[in-house]
């Protein structure tokens, strides 16, 4: 195994589940790496890293609740699937609400854990192609002069060219070249198509500032 396969990071000051968790997943092929604290965590995390996190809930100093707050405000989108045995409802909706993927309470058989952590792989690799196509998505907008992106902007809006060349005061004729260009550069070939790639990568109305003039 390497770096680059789906990891399962075990946050858990308890050595007895950590050894179990690790006896379960490593026997049906999965990596597991685990840490005794939130701060040992932090100190190695690497976002690049695939995988899935398996987080206690009451940990002493930061909390899992609390290390879960601060990986979604640095928008570190990996799936956590929280493991506890003082779990209830109100517990759990928190967890939810502050991001969480997934709640299990112990003790918990060993075929939900590995349906759960192949579920989350299968999500943390949905999000990575989604974050990858966002990216490349932004690099083509800003690729695009000023004027390409206002109609694109236009474009994506839902207006005509004759609209467009009105509302920016320059002529149809200027218009049709501006579209023709920013469609190639954006790699589609129709506006239909644009506007389908930059809804879908969630960037409608969210352009970057073209650098090019």
């Amino acid at each position: 195994m390497t770096h680059s396969d789906p990891t399962v990071f075990l946050v858990d000051d308890d050595s007895v589940l950590q050894r179990s968790v690790e006896a379960v997943l490593q026997s049906v092929g999965i990596r597991v790496e685990s840490f005794s604290s939130a701060e040992e965590f932090l100190e190695k995390r690497d976002p690049s890293r695939p995988g899935c996190m398996l987080l206690d809930l009451k940990m002493p100093k930061m909390s899992g609740l609390d290390l879960l707050t601060l990986l979604r405000q640095e928008d570190d989108p990996i799936p956590i699937l929280f493991v506890s045995g003082y779990g209830d409802i109100s517990t759990a909706v928190t967890a939810m609400q502050r991001g969480a993927d997934d709640f299990l309470e112990k003790p918990f058989a060993d075929a939900v854990l590995v349906e759960r952590v192949r579920n989350a792989f299968r999500e943390d690799e949905q999000r990575r192609r989604k974050h990858d196509r966002e990216i490349e998505i932004r690099r083509r907008i800003g690729s695009l002069t000023r004027r390409e992106a206002q109609v694109m902007e236009l474009v994506i809006a839902g207006r005509s060219s004759k609209d467009i060349a009105a509302e920016l005061g320059i002529s149809l004729k200027t218009v049709e070249h501006h579209r023709i260009h920013l469609l190639d550069k954006m790699r589609v070939g129709t506006a239909v198509d644009l506007t389908r790639e930059v809804v879908s990568a969630g960037l409608a109305g969210d352009f970057d500032k073209p650098t090019a003039s």
